[in-house]
């Protein structure tokens, strides 16, 4: 697993108060992910996975006035492992939560 903590924020300018958070960065961010692997017996090669994916909210705009909430999203994977080959299916956001992805950025027209 893995976590960040962020403090991204403004310390300097002229017209954005100072301790604004910068747009799209989380406070806090991380992932916890386990998988099983049977070895032995019938089931032998058989194998479960499942994470969870965590952000807390962020703010989209400076000055900080837009924000959206954080959010949790659970995935989880099975397979089987043959000799030299694994088929593996996985589903994601099994909850189905809707979700703001904040690292798209709208570009100049081309």
């Amino acid at each position: 697993g893995n976590y960040a903590y962020t403090q991204a924020e403004i310390t300097e300018d002229n017209s954005i108060p100072l301790g604004d958070g910068l747009p799209r960065v989380p406070r806090h961010s991380g992932r916890l992910a386990a998988r099983y692997r049977i070895l032995d017996g019938a089931a032998k090669g058989l194998g479960f996975g499942a994470g969870i994916t965590a952000l807390s909210a962020r703010e989209l705009t400076l000055p900080n006035t837009v924000s959206v909430p954080g959010y949790a999203l659970l995935d989880a994977q099975t397979s089987y492992d043959f000799d030299r080959y694994t088929i593996s299916v996985s589903a994601v956001n099994l909850t189905g939560r809707k979700v703001f992805e904040t690292y798209q950025y709208m570009g100049s027209p081309v």
